[in-house]
């Protein structure tokens, strides 16, 4: 499928995206791909004594999520490029990186694909291992491990009891009396499907959307954090929108009953071993809708019809009654307009803070 002239690119574009679109991942989605997500290596994960040295950062290439069930991250060199030992050991550092916790390493050159499990080694033999194909084919040859239905069936966590704990101290159920959230940065990305005729407009608009993100403050005035009949550990979160209609609009579209979902069995009261809960959601307006503008924080007419996907992690860890930590979200956008349709992605990351009792 690929020659000596080919490179990682040529392997990420060619294969992977047709790969995982087959498999069933989608970003936004449920069944969610993340891109280069940065990681932050402090000392002690690496081994190193001197607490005071500096952390490294790592950006594994893909984390594929399945929303409540576990994850997997997949590393792409080029078909020039071997998959020894040191770049499964750099997938599995991914793996075990307590903001990843994912079930598999998964490491392709475009022409092999090697699956190990988190808990192996990099000198252990894969638990799969075959030659690559079609971007089809692979797909059909893993789908036993990596498809979404497969995560599920071997990565939900065992099941815990309803009425279990869900961190030293706490009850089965604790109610969220406060909080606050801040949006440090925010980045805009225009779709390459956008005519060129509006770039220029919906980027500036855009712009001016991220840079009103940028340093945004706002408050969590109540909720949940609960099992649900399966055990897991479940959030959420109240966050007024301060305007009634706003309000009505994010309870008509489901907003308000989005679900952080954790997949550990306690929550974490370890800052060097932190707890992740993953949200995913989508709505869709319609072009008589009436649609929440964040710049002017009112309701508004957007006149084109619009699909809206929403996906974020939040990482933290409990230090007595406060759950805190950092947050990454992502909206992706589809816009029909004029017989046209465009997309954007705005992704936005920060600090939050829980209080419960």
């Amino acid at each position: 499928m690929f020659d000596r002239t080919s490179n990682e690119t040529d392997v990420r574009e060619d294969l992977i995206v047709p790969f995982l679109k087959e498999l069933g991942y989608q970003r936004g989605s449920a069944n969610n791909i993340e891109r280069e997500v940065t990681i932050k290596y402090e000392a002690e994960f690496l081994g190193r004594k001197k607490k005071s040295d500096p952390p490294l950062r790592g950006r594994p290439d893909y984390v594929l999520s399945v929303l409540g069930a576990g994850r997997w991250v997949l590393e792409v060199k080029a078909p020039n490029q071997p998959l020894d030992s040191e770049v499964i050991g750099q997938a599995l550092s991914y793996a075990k990186h307590p903001e990843i916790s994912a079930g598999y390493a998964v490491t392709t050159n475009g022409r092999r694909l090697k699956i190990h499990s988190a808990h192996q080694t990099a000198l252990d033999d894969p638990i799969c291992e075959i030659s690559v194909s079609t971007p089809e084919d692979l797909a059909f040859s893993v789908t036993g491990f990596l498809s979404p239905q497969a995560i599920r069936r071997k990565l939900t966590p065992e099941q815990q009891s309803a009425g279990e704990p869900l961190a030293v101290g706490f009850p089965a159920q604790a109610t969220v009396t406060g909080g606050e959230v801040i949006y440090k940065r925010a980045s805009h990305v225009l779709g390459g499907d956008t005519p060129y005729q509006l770039r220029r407009i919906i980027d500036q608009e855009l712009r001016e959307r991220v840079r009103f993100l940028s340093g945004f403050q706002t408050t969590v005035a109540g909720g949940t954090v609960a099992r649900d009949e399966n055990g897991r550990i479940i959030a959420k979160l109240d966050i007024p929108l301060h305007r009634e209609e706003l309000n009505a609009f994010a309870s008509e579209n489901g907003i308000h009953e989005a679900k952080y979902i954790c997949l550990e069995d306690r929550v974490s009261s370890d800052i060097e071993n932190p707890s992740t809960f993953d949200v995913a959601g989508a709505f869709q307006v319609a072009g008589d809708q009436p649609i929440y503008d964040i710049i002017s924080n009112r309701m508004t007419f957007n006149g084109f019809p619009t699909t809206q996907n929403y996906y974020g992690t939040a990482t933290g860890y409990l230090d007595e009654n406060t759950f805190s930590g950092t947050f990454e979200m992502g909206f992706d956008c589809k816009v029909h307009a004029m017989g046209m349709q465009f997309s954007y992605t705005i992704s936005t990351s920060g600090v939050f803070s829980v209080i419960l009792s």
